[in-house]
């Protein structure tokens, strides 16, 4: 054999050559074929050679190669020798990582080639974190680096200088914000390569640098804060500063330039740190803990004094207390008799003079004043002259909250009051009155109240019993006045109405009635005329005792609720007589429907009134009247319902009737005319009510069987099946019943598994069927589908088999029916034995189409099967050893026909290649190659040649662990003895 890593030439990135091979087997001839190798080489990988310094190294690696599901690892010796070695000092910034691009030269066999890498550098440790200390001047430290090229990672360490041109203190921070950045000048040294770069670096002390100076009256004050310190390029460390603070005005409360609760002023402030001094102004918000006027506003006082915690916010520092002593003066002493109207809320504007320290502050405030007892509530007691109450103020200032004060005050109102005034009969009247309020102070002042009565009971309530002409009573009345709190009052009252109020003033026969009375009240010396609107409701409807079927004249006696207008409801009882024009019976219904209305006159008497009126009167029987009619074949049907009647102005009441009905058709299931689970057809039915009333109707009728009336005649070979079926039947005017018919049903088409015309799993055909009930005779047609349990051909694909025979249970569906279950035995016969042979390629799935014939009682079936095969060994995989002639194996191979369900079945097979897989040819140091070879496949009595592209995939990228001493050793030609079995031949491959 030509050897084959020869053929590689220095520096080439595409080679092709020609080699033969000669393979020979107990069952093939001689074969000698040419094989065509095309190879092109990618960039060799040489991250071992990354080592500081090295100049050559040469090393075996293992190479994996794959061919379909096969993988096989053979070995490779490399020499590599870059052209620079590898230090960090190449790093020409301070950045955290680098690339640059270095020449490679790679020898393997005879073969040199020389190509270039793009390296990645990456320091463990930022090449200059620790050089940013407050003060320092220069830092070494050693730091890991991690350099990458191509998919290798290697890890080295440098030893790095680095020199700040500024060293990192706090006096850089050139304002009062937490948080600065500023840039200085960096150089770094490594081994003899010297770099100058820059830094912004950011700076956020731990403790904002002027929290602490902000004490009430404090010049000066020095504290020391970590500070966190982050370079652009490296991470993050603590550093430590003194620093000392002097704002230039000490914060006092006294600042606070009016009585609001919280203020704002800005302030000069000094920085020292070092050597560095800064100058900032800060704007400080003061919010005291306790508002600072809150206490002053005592009743009549003149001056007051507290101590109030305040919460100091510098703008860039954090919230602290300071503690103040506060004095306030109001111009004004805050009374209650500074309300200048009878309102419950009030406010008014005092000066209030405010010092702290040797500050001193004039303000205004704006107070509300809400007393807690209403002020002149108990000044309205009917007839009194004069009240003076003590009341609990509530005072609010507008920048104070609020607290309570206490008050006495003087009422006398114009007017007692007194029930008299009202002057209609409403429930509800209102009226003005003047009403003088003195304070604590002498204050002085009236104002108008308008006044609410309502009486607790209706002034005029008792004076409506029937034929009365007058009546006296007291009342209890709750009094509201405007600017007060309701408190109640007692009057007597006498009242006369007009017309005594009598049911008998109901003009018409309606549940509810209103008409109009004069009413005279007396209270005291007030006399008023006034009408009333009267409202009558009988609590019994006045003629619903009247409608008995037959009936011609009723009395009865009712509660009626009467309800003046202006009073509350009470009941008054009348006797009425009422005599209907009509009798009501069942046998007005005019049609068989469940509900009719018709129109009858009523006349009713109470007293001396006389009314006629008619009445609308709606029928409901609780029966509906022909329901008991619809017996199979029954001819006429007499029976007894209840009826619900309701007049239009009266309640529902029952009567009772006798009802015959004759239906034209005797309801059966015959009248079914086709196979469908539900049918309606129309009968006509003679009513005939208790008075001789006779009258005929159409019915629409809806029959529902229980059982769907051909589901038991699908079994399998029947010829005839007869069952009894409950079945539902619903009239149209009527409510459902249940009927019982004997059905007998005859299917054209026996049902059998033998209809199936395919393979297929679920089939559908159509049969007539006959169907008899008594006389009638009905024939239909039904589609039934046939859904199998088990694919009816599954178990035919035996390796090699030519018959079998199975059960299955099979679901049948009719299309009017449920579906039940039938059993069949199938015989299935397929043309071709399912061999792994009949793979017609190399591929791991393979499809063929085959003839079966199925056979089913007298039945018998042909269609074809589309049957796919997945062999669980890819079936060539073990054929890729190197050098190796022949493999047998054996798989377990899938196997799924297009209309059954996967199997299993086991094959032998024989591979032979053609050429024998050496990793020698591959022509470079690249990680991927492929080439092809011709392969037979063996397995019973097929024999298959097919074609492989392999590809080659080595594991460890064949020339990459460069790392050793320097030398670059040839390799030496070897030679490989193989042995070709049957042949007994032997063959020398001289191999690189």
């Amino acid at each position: 054999m030509t050897p084959l890593v020869s053929t590689i030439t220095t520096g080439s990135q595409t080679s092709a050559y020609t080699t033969k091979t000669t393979i020979s087997s107990e069952s093939t001839a001689i074969l000698t074929t040419d094989l065509i190798i095309t190879i092109v080489p990618t960039t060799p990988l040489f991250t071992s050679t990354l080592t500081s310094g090295t100049v050559s190294t040469s090393y075996t690696t293992a190479v994996t190669i794959t061919t379909g599901g096969s993988t096989i690892t053979t070995s490779k010796i490399v020499t590599v020798v870059p052209t620079t070695p590898l230090f960090t000092s190449t790093l020409t910034s301070g950045t955290v990582s680098t690339s640059y691009t270095t020449a490679v030269t790679i020898t393997t066999g005879g073969s040199t080639i020389t190509t270039s890498k793009i390296v990645t550098v990456v320091p463990t440790t930022p090449l200059f974190t620790s050089t940013l200390t407050s003060g320092t001047v220069s830092t070494s430290y050693t730091t890991a680096v991690t350099i990458t090229t191509g998919g290798s990672t290697i890890t080295t360490s440098k030893i790095v200088t680095v020199v700040p041109t500024s060293a990192l203190l706090i006096s850089t921070i050139t304002s009062g914000t937490v948080s600065t950045s500023y840039t200085t000048a960096v150089t770094i040294t490594s081994g003899s390569s010297v770099i100058t770069t820059s830094e912004i670096v950011t700076v956020v002390p731990t403790t904002p640098f002027n929290t602490a100076t902000i004490t009430s009256g404090s010049v000066s004050t020095s504290y020391t804060t970590v500070t966190t310190v982050t370079p652009s390029s490296g991470s993050a460390y603590a550093s430590t500063e003194i620093v000392t603070v002097v704002p230039t005005s000490a914060l006092l409360i006294s600042t606070i330039t009016s009585g609001t609760v919280s203020t704002s002023y800005t302030t000069a402030v000094t920085i020292t740190s070092g050597s560095s001094v800064i100058t900032t102004s800060e704007i400080v918000t003061v919010v005291p803990t306790t508002p600072f006027n809150t206490a002053t506003i005592t009743s009549g006082s003149v001056s007051t004094s507290y101590t109030t915690v305040t919460t100091v916010t510098p703008s860039s520092g954090s919230a602290y207390a300071s503690t103040e002593i506060v004095t306030v003066v109001p111009t004004s002493a805050l009374l209650i008799s500074t309300i200048t109207s009878g309102t419950v809320s009030t406010s008014y504007t005092t000066a209030v003079t405010i010092t702290s320290g040797s500050s001193v502050i004039t303000t205004s405030e704006i107070v509300t004043v809400v007393p807690t007892t209403p002020f002149n509530t108990a000044t309205i007691t009917s007839g009194s002259v004069s009240t003076s109450y003590t009341t609990v103020t509530t005072v609010t200032p507008s920048s104070g909250s609020a607290y309570a004060s206490t008050e006495i005050v003087t009422v006398v109102p114009t007017s007692a009051l007194l029930i008299s005034t009202i002057t209609s009969g409403t429930v509800s009247t209102s009226y003005t009155t003047v009403v003088t309020i003195r304070g604590l102070s002498s204050s002085l002042y009236a104002e108008s109240q308008i006044v609410t009565v309502v009486p607790t009971t209706p002034f005029n309530t008792a004076t409506i019993t029937s034929g009365s002409v007058s009546t006296s009573y007291t009342t209890v009345t709750t009094v509201t006045p405007s600017s007060g709190s309701a408190y109640a009052s007692t009057e007597i009252v006498t009242v006369v109405p007009t017309s005594a109020l009598l049911i008998s003033t109901i003009t018409s026969g309606t549940v509810s009635t209103s008409y109009t009375t004069a009413v005279t009240i007396t209270s005291g010396s007030s006399v008023i005329t006034t009408s009333e609107i009267v409202t009558v409701v009988p609590t019994t409807p006045f003629n619903t005792a009247t409608i008995t079927s037959g009936s011609v004249s009723t009395s009865y006696t009712t509660v009626t609720t009467v309800t003046p207008s202006s009073g509350s409801a009470y009941a008054s009882t009348e006797i009425v007589t009422v005599v209907p024009t009509s009798a009501l019976l069942i046998s007005t219904i005019t049609s068989g429907t469940v509900s009719t209305s018709y129109t009858t006159a009523v006349t009713i008497t109470s007293g001396s009134s006389v009314i006629t009126t008619s009445e609308i009167v709606t029928v409901v029987p609780t029966t509906p009247f022909n329901t008991a009619t619809i017996t199979s074949g029954s001819v006429s049907t007499s029976y007894t319902t209840v009826t619900t009647v309701t007049p239009s102005s009266g309640s529902a009441y029952a009567s009772t009737e006798i009802v015959t009905v004759v239906p034209t058709s005797a309801l059966l299931i015959s009248t079914i005319t086709s196979g469908t689970v539900s049918t309606s057809y129309t009968t006509v039915v003679t009513i005939r009510g208790l008075s001789s009333s006779l009258y005929a109707e159409s019915q629409i009728v809806t029959v529902v069987p229980t059982t769907p009336f051909n589901t038991a005649t699908i079994t399998s070979g029947s010829v005839s099946t007869s069952y009894t079926t409950v079945t539902t039947v619903t009239p149209s005017s009527g409510s459902a019943y249940a009927s019982t018919e004997i059905v007998t049903v005859v299917p054209t088409s026996a049902l059998l598994i033998s209809t199936i015309t395919s393979g297929t799993v679920s089939t559908s055909y159509t049969t007539a069927v006959t169907i008899t009930s008594g006389s009638s005779v009905i024939t239909t047609s039904e589609i039934v589908t046939v859904v199998p349990t088990t694919p009816f051909n599954t178990a035919t694909i035996t390796s090699g088999s030519v018959s079998t025979s199975y059960t299955t249970v099979t679901t049948v569906t009719p299309s009017s029916g449920s579906a039940y279950a039938s059993t069949e035995i199938v015989t299935v016969v397929p043309t071709s034995a399912l061999l792994i042979s009949t793979i017609t390629s190399g591929t791991v799935s393979t499809s063929y189409t085959t003839a079966v014939t199925i056979t089913s009682g007298s039945s018998v079936i042909t269609t074809s099967e589309i049957v796919t095969v997945v062999p669980t060994t890819p079936f060539n995989t073990a054929t890729i050893t190197s050098g190796s002639v022949s493999t047998s194996y054996t798989t377990v191979t899938t196997v799924t026909p297009s209309s059954g369900s996967a199997y299993a079945s086991t094959e032998i097979v024989t591979v032979v290649p053609t050429s024998a897989l050496l990793i020698s040819t591959i022509t470079s140091g690249t990680v991927s190659t492929s080439y092809t070879t011709a392969v037979t496949i063996t397995s019973g009595s097929s024999v298959i040649t097919t074609s492989e592209i392999v590809t080659v995939v080595p594991t460890t990228p064949f020339n990459t662990a460069t790392i050793t001493s320097g030398y670059s050793s040839p390799l030496r030609p070897c030679q490989i003895q193989v042995l070709f079995p049957g042949r007994h031949t032997q063959q020398q491959l001289e191999v690189n």
